[in-house]
């Protein structure tokens, strides 16, 4: 079955300087924040529309962003105050911080105490870390490596929060496996639901969003008669960061070509305009299984 498809709504570039990359994208509750090579941090709204706030930092050579609160973001850069690591939270255990790095080791740790080694609670080696992320309350990890390699890592405890044998999923090389040359981050929407989206440059360029699932077996694996297309994405230039609100229906994209694009399905387009008229919340179709995408 091919995959559902998505096509551009808007795309801006920030009023940034050529050659800017967009490395991240992460929400807060006003709209979306950006993070670029040009070290600046922006804030975005959901429509993409200017006015942009933009703060330049001089130094702050930011490579990490992520949601600390509603109204908070944290950025971590080559300065030395957040080394290297792409850091995320756990979903309902807000002490519990996951780091990931080119050492090739995933540590979680308990951030309510001061001392480093006690403080450790969990060592995984998965290879050099591109990105990992909790993506369940049980602490349920799932990482892709810089050769774009994903496991996925159970919990180590139970539902009773009792120790057991850590389980592990390996899909290998997911270039191999989707048809793709990279992978650009792995989106976590909920309790148990996980969006891997990878892109291609050469040929037809595009992104395609497919999500990952636990099966019968408790193993987890590819849903491909689910995928979702962005036909196109950033052309010949490399996707960095996606950021899928599922609320709204729509998927939004920055890559190295300086540009953030907001992707919309024509059903989540009708829903909007119902809502404004009506005053009800639009549905949520973006991972719906019975959600149909058409071109514009």
């Amino acid at each position: 079955m091919p995959p559902k498809i998505l096509h551009p709504k808007s795309t801006t570039n920030l009023t940034l300087s050529p050659q800017t990359y967009i490395y991240a994208l992460t929400p807060y509750s006003n709209g979306l924040a950006a993070i670029s090579s040009a070290h600046t941090l922006s804030l975005i709204p959901p429509t993409l529309t200017a006015p942009f706030q933009t703060l330049t930092t001089p130094g702050a050579d930011h490579t990490c962003l992520a949601s600390y609160d509603d109204n908070t973001v944290v950025t971590g850069s080559r300065d030395g105050i957040v080394r290297f690591w792409d850091v995320s939270f756990h979903p309902t255990n807000p002490a519990a911080l996951l780091s990931g790095s080119t050492d090739g080791l995933l540590n979680v740790y308990n951030s309510t105490l001061a001392d480093e080694d006690e403080a450790l609670e969990r060592i995984i080696n998965h290879g050099s870390v591109h990105h990992a992320r909790f993506i369940d309350s049980k602490g349920t990890i799932c990482a892709v490596s810089h050769n774009e390699v994903l496991s996925v890592y159970e919990g180590a405890e139970d539902m009773e929060g009792e120790e057991k044998e850590e389980e592990v999923t390996a899909l290998g090389d997911v270039r191999s496996v989707l048809g793709c040359e990279y992978v650009v981050d792995v989106c976590a929407l909920g309790e148990e639901e996980v969006l891997i989206p990878v892109g291609k440059t050469e040929g037809k360029p595009g992104l395609i969003l497919t999500p990952l699932r636990r099966g019968g077996g408790g193993k987890w694996a590819f849903e491909r008669d689910e995928a979702v297309l962005l036909p196109g994405a950033h052309g010949e230039e490399i996707v960095r960061s996606v950021y899928v609100d599922g609320k709204i229906g729509a998927v939004y994209t920055a890559g190295e070509d300086g540009a953030v694009r907001l992707w919309r399905e024509i059903e989540a387009d009708e829903d909007v305009i119902r809502t404004s008229k009506t005053g009800k919340s639009a549905r949520s179709s973006l991972v719906r299984k019975e959600a149909q995408y058409k071109p514009y």
